[in-house]
């Protein structure tokens, strides 16, 4: 029984741990979906026709 308790703990701690590195993989691809949003928007205005 011990066996399967020391199991079924490792088992919860090790979901933890991915839950916990889901969570901050998906807090960076956020920043770098709104990173790459404010790159596109300078791309577009380095590229618009110049009037001065």
């Amino acid at each position: 029984m011990a066996k399967e308790d020391a199991t079924g703990q490792a088992v919860e701690s090790s979901m933890e741990q991915l839950l916990d590195i889901n969570r901050k993989q998906s807090e960076i691809i956020s920043a770098q979906a709104r990173t790459i949003e404010e790159l596109r928007g300078t791309i577009v205005e380095l590229n618009a026709p110049w009037h001065g």
